[in-house]
């Protein structure tokens, strides 16, 4: 079955969605506009609603410029530590030093992070939000994993899953809870998807921090300086730490997480959540590969790189099947959630393109066509042949008109290209297309 854009596949085939289908923006150049629309997600100037958040969401970009970002300011840390101790022998900058241990750990957890918060298709959190759930979920995870491993199994590093993942699991529960407990807020299973990414990427890059900073107090010379002999070993660390990231405590904790909230009762946590299939299944997934990952080998000899194979492929599986369960929740809630119509006996039913093979009721006196986050009918930023703000549909009277607003290739109805900025009379069985007949749409009723 041929889909003419994600939008379409994730309403008629949820299942059927690949990473493929979701990193392919992630090379393509994006505009400051695009950074603007990404930033205001989860605010008051967002204007995605249950009945138009597809149309409103734009595929994962932005992780890839944080990362990339991220990498750079910590290449520079390490020059700027290294010119000190080589050039100036001074090692005992107490800023620098925080900079160092601190930031180039939590760069690849953070990006994953919010890899995950793009997704997230109702863009009901903001990245404030995300930003104070990656903080207190972080060490409040920590805290939780802390008391968890008093009763817990005690030993090898391999048994760390006993204690790490239930102390993961109560905090982003909680916070979970804490979301669906605010005014006018919707518990889907993506917002956990969210939630349990950030509490993981917290206690990912907090854990990858404190094990930089063992390494420096390790070997205090007279408490002056402290880094000549550690510090290519400190950044190897946090090097590798960083890169086995991607099969890390986010990917731990977010599809569990996602199980739980997809199972919610009306924003209430209640036994079902824990007692399904989903749970079982993505909570047996992280633990058993943390437990593989945890498993010590002697050196990066091949089974290091089956283990490392093994976890990756666990992980992101486990991670696809969630997702894909939280889509299907978003493609039914988007399907189910129709607005009183003006005209009810009159719809726009998709030919061709982007809204291909599906209709739309008129529940607005104007219905706008285009790129722009504002249309009502909000085509991917860089759709060939479509301006930000296309065409429009006017409701006058009981009758729809159609109207050109200054687009660079056109609208055209009945294959007549229409002069801008003027209202043409619509009727059952009009076709019209924007720029070219690859967009285009039908007037049914009577």
């Amino acid at each position: 079955m041929a889909y003419t854009s994600i939008y379409d596949k994730i309403l008629r085939n949820p299942y059927k969605i690949t990473w493929l289908d979701l990193f392919s923006d992630s090379l393509k150049k994006h505009s400051r506009q695009d950074m603007e629309y990404a930033m205001i997600a989860g605010t008051s100037m967002d204007s995605a609603t249950e009945s138009n958040m597809l149309q409103k969401w734009r595929k994962p970009w932005l992780f890839r410029a944080i990362l990339i970002g991220g990498i750079a300011i910590s290449f520079i840390i390490f020059a700027i530590v290294y010119a000190c101790i080589q050039l100036f022998e001074i090692s005992h900058i107490a800023a620098l030093n925080l900079l160092f241990v601190i930031v180039p750990p939590i760069v690849v957890p953070f990006a994953l992070m919010v890899f995950f918060w793009e997704l997230n298709v109702p863009r009901n959190i903001s990245i404030y939000q995300l930003l104070g759930y990656f903080m207190v979920g972080g060490m409040l995870s920590i805290l939780a994993t802390l008391i968890v491993d008093i009763v817990a199994p005690q030993g090898a590093a391999s048994l760390a899953p006993f204690s790490e993942e239930p102390g993961k699991l109560i905090v982003a529960v909680l916070l979970i809870k804490m979301f669906g407990s605010g005014k006018n807020r919707k518990v889907y299973g993506i917002t956990g998807l969210v939630i349990g990414a950030a509490v993981g990427a917290g206690f990912g890059g907090f854990e990858s921090a404190q094990y930089a900073y063992n390494m420096v107090d390790w070997v205090q010379v007279g408490g002056f300086y402290i880094w000549e002999e550690a510090f290519e070993a400190i950044v190897m660390n946090e090097a590798l730490r960083g890169a086995f990231a991607v099969c890390g405590h986010t990917l731990f904790c977010a599809p569990y997480a996602a199980a739980v909230a997809l199972h919610m009762n009306g924003n209430r946590i209640t036994k079902r959540c824990f007692q399904n299939r989903d749970f079982y299944l993505t909570f047996a997934a992280s633990f058993i590969a943390h437990f593989i990952w945890n498993t010590r080998t002697e050196s990066y000899n091949a089974f290091f790189v089956m283990k490392l194979a093994l976890t990756i492929a666990i992980l992101w599986f486990s991670a696809r099947y969630v997702l894909r369960k939280c889509f299907a929740q978003l493609a039914a809630a988007a399907a189910s959630n129709p607005r009183d119509n003006l005209l009810p006996n009159m719809k726009v039913a998709g030919i061709s393109g982007t809204f291909a093979n599906r209709a739309f009721g008129i529940k607005n006196t104007q219905v706008f066509f285009g790129t722009d986050s504002g249309c009502n009918l909000c085509y991917p930023m860089g759709t060939a042949g479509i301006n930000e703000k296309h065409c429009e549909i006017l409701v006058q009277n009981g009758h729809m008109y159609l109207a050109d607003l200054g687009s660079t290739y056109g609208t055209y109805l009945n294959g007549v290209q229409l002069p801008p900025k003027k209202g043409y009379l619509l009727k059952t069985g009009d076709v019209f297309y924007l720029g070219s007949k690859g967009e285009s749409f039908r007037i049914e009723g009577n």
